[in-house]
C-alpha cells in the first residue's frame, strides 16, 4: 500500500475516533476540536520544518564560507586562490586558469598527506615555456 493511501486511512480513522469518542457532546463540538487537533499538527510539522530549514542552512552557510567548496577546475586549467578572502582577485572572480597562463614553478606540496613535501620535478611531467 503506498504512503499516500495509509495517510488517507490514518485520517479518515482519526475523524471517526473523534466521532465516536464525541458523540455525547454537541454536535459542533466535536468538529472543532478535531479542526484544532489536526491544525496543531500541522504547524507543528511547518514549524520543524522551518527550523531545520533555517538550522542547515546555516551549516551549510559557514562550510561554503570557512570551510571550502566544491569547484570542477576543466582540464588544462587551475583553480587559484589568494590567501585574503576579503581582497584577493583570483580564481573565484575570474574562473578557472590556464596552465598556460601560469609563470610560476610548484616546489612545495601539502595535499595529500602521504606526499606532504618539496617537489623534485614538475608534477605534470614538463618544464614550463619559459624555462
Amino acid at each position: 500500500m503506498s504512503f499516500m493511501k495509509l495517510k488517507a486511512i490514518s485520517t479518515l480513522l482519526t475523524v471517526i475516533n473523534f466521532i465516536n469518542n464525541n458523540n455525547n457532546k454537541k454536535s459542533g463540538q466535536w468538529w472543532q476540536s478535531l479542526h484544532r487537533t489536526m491544525l496543531r499538527g500541522v504547524l507543528g510539522k511547518t514549524f520543524r520544518l522551518v527550523g531545520y530549514t533555517i538550522q542547515y542552512g546555516c551549516i551549510a552557510h559557514c562550510a561554503f564560507e570557512y570551510v571550502g567548496g566544491v569547484v570542477m577546475v576543466p582540464m588544462g586549467h587551475v583553480w587559484l586562490e589568494g590567501d585574503n578572502l576579503q581582497n584577493s582577485t583570483d580564481s573565484r572572480y575570474y574562473g578557472p586558469i590556464p596552465y598556460g597562463l601560469i609563470r610560476g614553478r610548484i616546489f612545495f606540496k601539502i595535499w595529500p598527506l602521504s606526499d606532504f613535501g618539496f617537489l623534485r620535478a614538475s608534477p605534470n611531467g614538463h618544464r614550463f615555456s619559459d624555462d
